[in-house]
């Protein structure tokens, strides 16, 4: 009771707090840009597991009913437009991450980069960018700044978790768009030819990847797709589609995701093909003022060949902007294992959350964001 009683004066706090709002630094009209976000939480978690299994197994991310502050790292980001001639300008970027809070293995990582030029052709970019199967995902999630992040299960393995939502090292991207239909036709290609990197940031072997995405927006609703095909990685070769649609009542947005993830193992392969299986999702999003409440379900079946594999993951939340720079969150998440499955209850921005076969992990937590 008194660790509940806790978070809720925690959210008392988070909501009745006002700051002024902040700018990125403009340091050079717009050639160079630096901004921050730096992330706070306070969680509740249980692996569902008991004390003594997650005393046993205490590096698979398991905890019985546990209570502290959340694996938040914060952003630090470089940005700039270098105009060319008329028509032409010349972009960069680079997104780094500062786990100050230890939940990585390295204190500075790079989470993002890209350099390129745009014009009336599109734009055109290297670096390691969000690939448009990522990209679905993550523009159909909601509470994606709680502890239900859709990482645990949509792109997700019963063993190990997150796995395909990734971003593609060393890829070119080029993203078009033009007013088609009432709205925004948009398309995106990427290639690259040795796109991952081993912790120890040596190049790894060879594991290609190449995918395309289209999406149309309008007033009304949002259609995303997205496919993509990775070489030798996970000892298989994966083809991926995922496909999205929002559709907006006034203040209330619905949202509907399915993923078909095909995973063909190498001759030898010792791991079974996990990731070969389907998944969907739904929520719906409703806005009071700054506040916007969020419900989420997201579900996957077994994977190839194999039986109750599968897990259902139930989220419930809320978010709150109190200015351009600051925002609040509340949220439940619980991820209900079938028999022989094992999906983490977190995977995302909060830490991880693991289970053993069957487990039901649950995860409360309060949390602030703020921008600068």
């Amino acid at each position: 009771m008194n660790r509940f009683f806790s978070l809720f004066c925690l959210l008392s706090g988070l909501f009745s707090v006002a700051f002024q709002p902040a700018n990125a630094l403009d340091l050079i009209d717009k050639k160079l840009q630096l901004n921050a976000m730096i992330s706070l939480s306070y969680d509740y978690m249980d692996s569902d597991v008991g004390q003594a299994a997650a005393d046993e197994f205490s590096d698979d991310n398991l905890v019985d009913d546990e209570i502290g502050y959340g694996g938040n790292p914060t952003r630090l980001n470089a940005e700039g437009i270098i105009s060319v001639n008329e028509g032409l300008d010349f972009f960069y970027g680079v997104s780094k991450v500062l786990a100050w809070d230890g939940s990585r293995d390295k204190l500075l990582g790079t989470r993002s980069y890209e350099a390129g030029v745009r014009g009336s052709f599109g734009s055109l970019s290297i670096g390691k960018q969000d690939t448009p199967f990522r990209t679905v995902g993550a523009q159909f999630a909601i509470l994606r700044s709680t502890v239900a992040h859709r990482n645990a299960l949509i792109g997700a393995t019963t063993d190990e978790g997150n796995r395909l939502n990734r971003r593609a090292e060393k890829s070119i991207l080029w993203v078009q768009d033009k007013d088609f239909a009432g709205g925004n036709l948009e398309w995106k290609l990427i290639y690259s030819a040795d796109s991952l990197r081993t912790r120890g940031n040596t190049d790894n072997d060879k594991r290609a990847v190449w995918g395309f995405g289209i999406k149309h927006n309008s007033d009304l609703y949002t259609l995303d797709l997205a496919y993509e095909q990775w070489e030798k990685i996970y000892e298989s070769k994966i083809n991926a589609t995922r496909a999205a649609i929002k559709r907006r009542i006034n203040a209330l947005e619905i949202g509907l995701l399915y993923e078909i993830i095909n995973q063909d193992m190498v001759p030898g392969a010792i791991s079974p093909p996990t990731l070969d299986r389907n998944a969907f999702g739904v929520n719906a999003a409703y806005e009071i003022g700054n506040i916007t409440y969020g419900i989420q379900i997201l579900s996957a079946e077994s994977y190839a060949n194999s039986n109750d594999t599968g897990a259902t993951m139930y989220s419930i939340g809320a978010e709150k902007v109190f200015n351009s720079s600051l925002s609040g969150s509340i949220g439940y998440t619980q991820t209900k294992n079938e028999a022989n499955g094992a999906f983490q209850g977190i995977d995302g921005i909060r830490g991880d959350l693991g289970t053993l076969n069957g487990g039901a992990p649950k995860a409360f937590g309060v949390g602030l964001r703020y921008r600068f």
